[in-house]
């Protein structure tokens, strides 16, 4: 029963629900996170414009979040297979440790900020006409 309950809060919660290697492969992904992206199990999440402005030429990118193992949150820009980029706020966690081979995987979590733009967007218009009257 217990993991029927879990089931269905990770297929009906509106975040995006990753779990990816340290490779940065997508083991787990929930309807929500290929809603929003656009990725599949199998694919490799794409480094975020922070971490791609953090790199020096010559050097490979690093994902901010795996090299800082538990990020409370983080907010930045998330290129998507469909062809553009999404504000997003991310937090991560290191869940598991394959204590044989040393692999680890994350729980990715990334919530969509287009919705909070939109209302910040409405409660200034909404101030700015109320001051106007």
């Amino acid at each position: 029963m217990e993991t029927n309950y879990f089931k269905e809060i990770y297929e009906h919660i509106q975040d995006g629900i990753i779990v990816m290697t340290s490779t940065r492969e997508i083991r787990l992904i929930n309807p929500a996170g290929m809603r929003l992206t656009g990725w599949q199990i199998g694919d490799i999440v794409p480094f975020c414009s922070y971490c791609m402005s953090c790199v020096k030429a010559g050097e490979v990118p690093s994902c901010y979040l795996i090299k800082n193992k538990e990020v409370p949150s983080f907010l930045s820009e998330m290129p998507t297979y469909h062809g553009k980029k999404i504000d997003v706020e991310m937090s991560t966690a290191a869940i598991y440790v394959n204590e044989e081979t040393g692999d680890q995987e994350y729980l990715l979590v990334l919530r969509d900020q287009e919705l909070f733009k939109r209302a910040a967007q409405a409660a200034t218009s909404k101030k700015m006409l109320r001051d106007l009257v």
